[in-house]
C-alpha cells in the first residue's frame, strides 16, 4: 500500500492564510484599477470579505499558537510616531 502524504492542519491553515493574502493583494489592486463607481464599490466590498477571511484565519492559528507576532517596543513606536509625525506639518 502507498503512503499518502497529507498536510496537517497547521500546513493547511498556512497555506490557507497565504492565499488568502494573494487573494487581498490582487482585490486591492483591482480596485485601484476600476472605471466605475459601481464596479469599485463591488471590488472594495469583496476586498473587505475576503480581508475578513483573512484576519479569522490568522486568530485560528494565533489562538493555537501557530503564528506568533513579536510586540514592538515602545520606543521603536515612538520613533515611528515621530517621523510620521514630521509628515503632518
Amino acid at each position: 500500500m502507498q503512503e499518502i502524504n497529507t498536510l496537517k492542519d497547521k500546513e493547511l491553515l498556512d497555506d490557507m492564510l497565504t492565499a488568502q493574502k494573494h487573494v487581498t493583494q490582487n482585490y486591492s489592486m483591482f480596485a485601484n484599477e476600476c472605471s466605475t463607481k459601481e464596479i469599485r464599490s463591488d471590488i472594495m466590498n469583496l476586498l473587505k470579505d475576503e480581508h475578513e477571511i483573512q484576519a479569522e484565519l490568522f486568530d485560528e492559528m494565533s489562538s493555537r499558537g501557530w503564528y506568533k507576532v513579536e510586540e514592538a517596543e515602545m520606543q521603536k513606536i515612538d520613533k515611528a510616531k515621530q517621523k510620521f509625525m514630521k509628515f503632518e506639518s
